[in-house]
């Protein structure tokens, strides 16, 4: 919150609640006129040139008079005209994310002043989104910023604090809508040009008294916040341009039976929206494309491995006594085929490989980076559904030791240094029960010379089977050139995934 308008909210500036009920607040101009009526109040003039945030934290004023009898509600017709010329500019200015924006299930909400989205795709719309200030390019861009928090799953890290993924998010999406074509998709800004939405650089902090860079990846971002809260109090989220719904609006939305976007429906839209990445990107090929499709593009780009084919041919070629379909029998579950039977027959027991995945956490990787893991990750995780995947971060020791049912499980290290071989120190430390079948590790592959490298390759169990992923172009170059295509060490691959 800005000083210059702290006064506003002190106990020297008494607003009368029967001084506004003079306003229809279900009108947009009669709820701007309240607000700037409370600006005002607060010595703030129409010329201020932090106009834009003056405005976002007058409309949570308002809402906290406790004039309106709904925290939520549908949109107004004239409201609704508002959205869809939002929409509007959304698609015209990101193509790829149509089917996205129209699982969008927008409601007026009065819990803050301006935008939160669930993992279904409902939408809390605050005042300030349909104040005449914002134009309508301004809008879309704000409805795009909601469905890429979406695209990059981050409501879906409920293991983590929703407050802190959502900042954290924010950085990484802004920075991209900065570097994004300013004719079809711009953030608002003060007058002064004075920053009030989340970017890198205002994210201070101790390490970071001015601002961190950008291009660091989400979890960089997250954990500086996360360290820094533990000196700093957590400011309040109302006056945010993008916020996380809390548990509560949601049931609020479920009480109303506002519609839930399905996974179907999202599988689907993400179908679409890489196709559409990819044809745009083919188009602009030897021309400078949009910087903001070659990010959606990023976001959703598949896994670039087979994992099923991988692993049924890893497992049938090299291990005799764990092979993916096998069967065994078990008494300890009934057959429910043969239930009516007066026998009790035995249950089955599939076994699947014991799978330990490793990821750089040093300084090195970045966002890109992660993305690429994480989209072999997930499909890993879809190959071998339902079992259990160890997982460990590194960068000069072994960070973090998890185990995860889905790629949303996993908690990702922020480190210094680089040292890879700590990964396979740590598999031979392990009790022969404890072993996996498969190990992967994911690095940039940024891990010196033929030193460093020649230590982690010394250090590779070679009695199971290990596959290196590279995240780089640089990192795997710096390979090939040591070492050619063939890995010298035996049932080791190095694949790239860039």
């Amino acid at each position: 919150m800005n000083d210059e308008f702290h006064n506003v909210l002190s106990a020297d500036i008494q607003l009368n609640k029967e001084d506004y009920l003079k306003y229809d607040l279900e009108k947009i101009n009669d709820r701007a006129l309240a607000v700037r009526d409370i600006l005002k109040s607060g010595g703030i003039s129409k010329n201020n040139q932090k106009m834009q945030q003056n405005l976002i934290l007058a409309y949570c004023i308002l809402a906290k008079l406790g004039i309106t009898s709904y925290s939520i509600r549908k949109l107004s017709a004239e409201e609704m005209s508002v959205f869809q010329m939002a929409t509007y500019k959304a698609v015209t200015a990101a193509s790829a994310l149509t089917g996205y924006i129209s699982l969008l299930h927008p409601m007026v909400s009065v819990n803050y002043a301006t935008l939160a989205t669930d993992a279904n795709l409902r939408l809390g719309i605050g005042w300030w989104f349909f104040d005449p200030i914002l134009d309508n390019v301004e809008r879309g861009t704000l409805l795009l910023h909601e469905v890429m928090h979406t695209v990059l799953g981050h409501y879906e890290l409920k293991n983590l604090d929703m407050q802190l993924v959502n900042t954290a998010g924010d950085a990484i999406i802004n920075q991209e809508i900065e570097f994004g074509d300013h004719e079809v998709m711009h953030l608002p800004q003060n007058e002064d040009k004075s920053d009030f939405i989340v970017f890198p650089r205002t994210i201070i902090t101790q390490k970071y008294p001015q601002g961190m860079p950008n291009n660091q990846s989400f979890e960089t971002y997250y954990h500086a916040l996360e360290e820094e809260r533990k000196t700093t109090p957590v400011p309040d989220q109302n006056s945010d341009i993008c916020n996380s719904m809390s548990s509560q609006e949601e049931s609020e939305f479920d009480k109303q039976n506002v519609e839930k976007a399905g996974e179907i429906e999202k599988e689907l839209a993400r179908n679409e929206a890489l196709h559409k990445a990819l044809d745009q990107e083919n188009k602009t090929v030897g021309r400078n494309g949009s910087a903001f499709n070659s990010f959606i593009l990023k976001a959703l780009r598949p896994a670039k491995i087979s994992w099923q084919k991988c692993l049924k041919n890893i497992i049938a070629k090299h291990c005799n006594t764990v092979i993916e379909g096998n069967m065994d029998y078990s008494y300890r579950r009934p057959s429910r085929r043969n239930f009516s039977n007066i026998f009790i027959r035995p249950g089955t027991i599939s076994y699947l490989p014991k799978i330990l995945i490793g990821c750089d956490s040093s300084g090195s990787m970045d966002e890109v980076d992660y993305r690429r893991l994480m989209s072999e990750i997930k499909e890993i995780c879809k190959t071998v559904q339902h079992e259990k995947i160890s997982f460990v971060t590194i960068d000069t020791k072994i960070t973090t030791k998890q185990v995860v049912h889905k790629v949303q499980d996993i908690v990702l290290g922020v480190g210094g240094g680089t040292c890879m071989e700590k990964f396979y120190e740590y598999i031979h430390q392990l009790k022969a029960s404890e072993k996996p079948d498969l190990s992967i590790l994911c690095t940039d592959g940024y891990l010196g010379g033929i030193k460093e490298w020649t230590l982690l390759l010394n250090s590779i169990d070679k009695n199971i089977i290990n596959i290196i992923l590279i995240t780089d172009r640089q990192g795997y170059d710096s390979f090939i050139n040591l070492y050619g295509c063939n890995t010298p060490v035996k049932n080791t691959t190095v694949i790239s995934i860039y």
